[in-house]
Order: structure tokens, then C-alpha cells, then sequence
């Protein structure tokens, strides 16, 4: 089973715009928070892995099927699609949380880059805490 997780994020007023719903740029963060949950969810928290790598964003889809408003709840559930040896993708599925009603879906890709922003391999430890297995030893 994909390792997944589950996070309910507020729509703040600051999110919204002239007509009263939720910016498009807004739904990207939520989707950010959702994968944070997931990474962090993990037992290698993103704090952890930035010390030495980043996941660099290099491909963002969003599909808002119904606005969200002031006040809303949006229960964002992130599930770990692929993982290879430089890239991680994830799909995200966002909810209206008190009505169940599916309000928007998106998926992210990310590239493995060293500090210094060069392509680099997924270290082992992270392969590992993203499939929530055992850390190889070396």
C-alpha cells in the first residue's frame, strides 16, 4: 500500500481573493503541507534531509473543481506515487472537510538536488523512510 497522509488545512482570509475564494497560489502551499505531513510522517523529518539534500519542485498540476471560501476546512490527503533514483512524485486529493466533496486534485514531481542545486541520487536514508523501511546499513 502507497504511504499517504492526512492533514486538515483552514482557508485563512489572507487566501482569498477579490471574489471571496481561495487563490489558486494558496492551493500550491496546501499541497506543500500536505507532503510535508507525509515526508515528515515518515520518521525522517524534511528538517533532517535538508541538511545535506532538497526535494526541488520541478513540476506542479492542480485541478480546483469547487472554490474554497473564508472559513472553510480543507482536508488534504497526499499519497507517495513514485519514487526513483533522483525523482519523487506525489498525488494530493483536497476535500471540503465538513461535506466530504471532492474540491480539488494535484500532483507534484521533484528532483534529489545536493546544496550546492546539483541533480543528485535520493539518499538511501530517504528511500527508505519514504517506503517506512529500515534504513540500509553502511
Amino acid at each position: 500500500m502507497a504511504r499517504s497522509a492526512q492533514i486538515d488545512v483552514a482557508v485563512r482570509f489572507s487566501e482569498t481573493d477579490l471574489m471571496g475564494v481561495a487563490h489558486h497560489a494558496a492551493w500550491v502551499t496546501w499541497l506543500e503541507m500536505g507532503r510535508l505531513a507525509l515526508i515528515d510522517g515518515s520518521g525522517l523529518p524534511y528538517t533532517e534531509i535538508a541538511r545535506t539534500h532538497h526535494l526541488s519542485v520541478v513540476s506542479v498540476s492542480l485541478r480546483i473543481r469547487r472554490p474554497l471560501v473564508f472559513g472553510d476546512t480543507a482536508r488534504i490527503t497526499t499519497v507517495l506515487d513514485k519514487v526513483g533514483s533522483r525523482k519523487v512524485c506525489f498525488v494530493y486529493e483536497l476535500h471540503h472537510r465538513d461535506s466530504g466533496v471532492l474540491v480539488g486534485t494535484g500532483a507534484t514531481e521533484h528532483v534529489c538536488v545536493d546544496l550546492e542545486g546539483r541533480s543528485s541520487r535520493l539518499p538511501d536514508r530517504v528511500v527508505a523512510a519514504l517506503h517506512h523501511e529500515p534504513a540500509p546499513s553502511r
